[in-house]
């Protein structure tokens, strides 16, 4: 049975109050560090969107924002809220069960607490009103109550705070299509008011709608790190290479692509070393950086401004590749038309060296497990060696997030394109 109107009767009740829990100014930590991380890309939905604290905090931070919820009290909320911030999401008062639309207007889903709140009959509703109004490569991000907590609290209906298990939120997204990429518990201090914040289990979960076959399109991530190289020195962009590439410096040799090269720490690593580096990437100010840093230099490196997915279409080849946190952006038929074109474009015998998240589950955005890179790489490739290794991001980054990158962890891997 539907509790959609049980759940907009209490919403409209709650929302009357002048305190209201969740309702704080503080962005969301794990919003902010996907963020931050690059992990939120263009047209944004906030499903659930209660009284437009997750809204409101990435309208100001450039994106285009619908926050939908099913209470009208919320809604108006958000509206004052969003209003007395001078920022602009739009904000909808539907049942996102329902919500309709043909235009496949939306990048990236966030749903911290609503998926979780529907009853087991509308969960298959909700996840394909998702693929109505989402375009082929969303990602969805979502939280939600985990069947771990031994003490829950009070629901709308007077029993116990929903919560789902893995197996349950698994079975509803995977038969609707979706592809679920990361799926992990953490206990977090659940910010309900500055007075009271309850230590609660949550699943943090990475899903995406992948389409086959995959078009000839561009990746789906190109306008969020646009906006990034925008905005900021991105956490990835230290300046030099990653500690496991210097370490297989003499590997290397020419010629070489370094797919994804952000500002070109690492072309210019092995460009000083006298290899032949050509480096590409999707983001036009990432590569006009890199250019100038070469010019400064006096090295000669061949940035160009080109989309790791269509490397099946380049007559160019290489005897070394350099995968430094590319590899993991990808899933699904993206992730295999990637590893295509790595072997498209790397010579017979040639090797690929790739450094990528893996799946500990204090990646904000997920990352890939062994099984999965193994999995991406069978058939013409020979996994060489994959280990754990360090890892480096910027150094305000680093002081922002001191926890989640501390002891950070890395998947290091050198793999053999067959002869």
């Amino acid at each position: 049975m539907s509790n959609i109107s049980q759940l907009q009767d209490h919403g409209d009740k709650e929302y009357e109050a002048a305190a209201t829990p969740f309702d704080v100014e503080e962005p969301d930590e794990w919003i902010a560090l996907l963020e931050k991380s690059g992990n939120i890309h263009g047209n944004v939905l906030d499903a659930g969107c209660g009284p437009g604290r997750t809204s409101c905090y990435l309208a100001d931070r450039g994106y285009s924002v619908l926050g939908v919820d099913i209470s009208v009290n919320a809604i108006e909320r958000a509206k004052r809220k969003a209003a007395a911030k001078g920022n602009k999401p739009q904000f909808l008062q539907a049942n996102m069960c329902e919500l309709s639309g043909d235009d496949h207007h939306f990048d990236t889903v966030v749903d911290i607490g609503c998926f979780h709140s529907l009853s087991e009959n509308d969960r298959g509703p909700y996840a394909a009103a998702l693929h109505r109004t989402c375009r082929a490569g969303v990602v969805v991000y979502l939280r939600a109550f985990s069947t771990n907590n031994s003490n829950r609290g009070n629901h709308p209906s007077g029993k116990d705070l929903p919560a789902l298990s893995d197996e349950q939120i698994r079975t509803v997204f995977s038969s609707n299509g979706w592809v679920v990429k990361d799926l992990v518990q953490r206990e977090i201090e659940l910010f309900i008011s500055n007075e009271e914040k309850p230590k609660t289990y949550c699943w943090f979960v990475q899903m995406q709608y992948v389409p086959s076959p995959m078009q000839d399109q561009p990746s789906s991530a190109h306008e969020g790190f646009t906006k990034i190289y925008a905005e900021t020195n991105p956490p990835w962009d230290i300046g030099k290479p990653q500690p496991p590439f210097v370490a297989v410096a003499d590997q290397v040799v020419s010629p070489v692509l370094d797919a994804g090269c952000g500002t070109g720490g690492t072309s210019l690593f092995f460009a000083a070393r006298g290899l032949r580096v050509t480096g590409i990437d999707f983001v036009e100010e990432a590569i006009r950086r890199a250019r100038a840093k070469a010019d400064e230099r006096g090295l000669a490196v061949d940035f160009l401004i080109k989309d790791a997915m269509t490397l099946g279409d380049w007559d160019e080849r290489f005897s070394s590749v350099i995968d430094s946190g590319l590899f993991h952006i990808y899933a699904g038929d993206e992730r295999q038309r990637y590893v295509r074109g790595l072997a498209h474009v790397l010579k017979p015998g040639g090797r690929l060296f790739l450094f990528s998240f893996n799946d500990d589950p204090s990646w904000p955005g997920g990352g890939v497990s062994r099984n999965e890179l193994y999995d991406a790489f069978a058939g013409d490739w020979n996994v060489e060696s994959l280990e754990l290794v360090g890892g480096e991001v910027n150094p305000a980054f680093a002081a922002e997030f001191p926890e989640t990158f501390a002891n950070m962890k890395m998947w290091f891997a050198i793999i053999r394109r067959k002869e």
